[in-house]
């Protein structure tokens, strides 16, 4: 195609690049970007606008590439850039914006205006693959993975390098580790900023293999989202922890748990009942249990999980939009939602001692959440210069290192009856 490279002219050039990178020691950076409804586009138009549009599209990410980058086409409807050195995970998301904004202006092809949207992924070069395949693996996962969750995007912050066993070997023993009782889960708890009292905790999942050590939830959440593992797990993990808050709620029956359910689990035909069944186990009182949805699983079925949630809301759950202010919710998606709590994202709480823009976003979520009449907490809280602002803010609660790490069982259990006797 013209002015970009075919697939087999780009690995080359990926390829060629890892060898004197390597010799050199400079990292450099690989871009995917993929059209979405490029099928539906060709459907509608005819696929001679769909070539048409492909042609365009990729003559406009090489026009704005910098002299040093390299813009190919892989096929189908995704683009590629190769990014000269020297490149780090801020030139490598300034990228992925770049090109998503490139791609989504409106554009006429034989006669028709057409208005694209895409998702995007990065990677870099050592630090996620040391070979034109691995570095592309792991990119066309990320992409898979953004679409999945409704991002527009995934940068090099958010993967993990692919371990040298592969994702076949990590989900077999993954399945093994659920059968097996390898999984455990930490709680974090999040304090009530006016008071300083323990308002509720959060159970996260931890996975400790005797085979693979250590593995962090960033490598293996995102693989159980695309199996049929998920739900196994997500069934463990409300038993394990609605069984652990029988004797949490002996030292503070006033606690609200939350849970975290995964984008797929959002719409999935079994969700309400596997809830239910899991506080009728174990008698727990519905309005205890707090579910944390990210609010870019909300974007990616919007009505279907609109109305999954208010499924919730009728036996008496509660609901938190997690990471709120990374996803592109409208306010008419908020003003629907039946939400009773808003998590503003770590990265803009723990950047408020330096940045103004973000203390801005941050009182802004406030103020909004209080305008729906939600609460808010505060994630990543990491000294009490923070937590002393977001105080000023009116912020509800706080979760953090600063109040504490996340703690086993009998740690928070300890927690909580020395918390009570201060």
């Amino acid at each position: 195609m013209a002015d970009g490279l075919s697939r087999a002219e780009f690995l080359d050039a990926v390829e060629r690049r890892c060898a004197h990178e390597a010799a050199v020691a400079e990292p450099f950076g690989l871009v995917l970007v993929r059209l979405n409804h490029l099928k539906q586009i060709s459907h509608a138009y005819g696929y001679q606008v769909g070539d048409a549009l492909l042609q365009a599209q990729l003559g406009r990410l090489a026009a704005a590439a910098r002299p040093q980058d390299l813009v190919g086409h892989l096929g189908g409807s995704t683009f590629a850039l190769l990014l000269g050195p020297p490149c780090g995970e801020s030139m490598v998301e300034l990228a992925i914006n770049r090109m998503l904004s490139v791609i989504e202006e409106p554009i006429h092809v034989s006669s028709t205006r057409l208005s694209c949207k895409c998702h995007g992924a990065g990677v870099l070069f050592p630090e996620h693959g040391q070979t034109a395949s691995a570095l592309l693996a792991l990119a066309e996962k990320s992409l898979d993975r953004a679409r999945t969750l409704g991002k527009p995007c995934v940068t090099p912050a958010d993967e993990v390098p692919l371990a040298p066993m592969g994702d076949f070997h990590i989900l077999e023993s993954m399945e093994y580790g659920i059968a097996h009782h390898e999984f455990e889960l930490h709680y974090q708890p999040q304090i009530e900023l006016e008071s300083g009292v323990v308002h509720g905790i959060e159970a996260l999942v931890r996975w400790n293999s005797p085979s693979l050590g250590h593995v962090p939830p960033a490598r293996f959440i995102p693989l159980l989202e695309l199996s049929d593992m998920i739900l196994p797990l997500t069934r463990w993990i409300l038993n394990t922890a609605l069984r652990d808050y029988r004797k949490i709620a002996a030292l503070n029956s006033g606690l609200t748990i939350s849970v975290n359910l995964s984008a797929p689990l959002l719409t999935h035909p079994e969700l309400i009942d596997t809830i239910g069944d899991a506080l009728a186990i174990w008698g727990m009182p519905p309005e205890r249990l707090m579910i944390e949805i990210t609010e870019t699983a909300m974007l990616h079925q919007p009505e279907a999980s609109i109305e999954s949630l208010h499924r919730l809301r009728k036996f008496g759950a509660l609901v938190s939009i997690d990471d709120f202010g990374t996803g592109y919710s409208s306010l008419s998606h908020l003003e629907q939602l039946p939400t009773d709590e808003l998590k503003v994202d770590m990265s803009f709480v723990r950047r408020m001692s330096e940045s103004e823009h973000d203390r801005k976003i941050v009182r802004a979520v406030i103020d909004l959440a209080h305008t729906f009449e939600m609460k808010v907490v505060a994630e990543g809280i990491e000294h009490a210069g923070i937590a002393e602002i977001l105080r000023g803010y009116g912020c509800d609660f706080g979760q953090g290192n600063y109040f504490s790490k996340p703690l086993t069982q009998a740690e928070l259990l300890g927690y909580l009856v020395a918390h009570r006797a201060r």
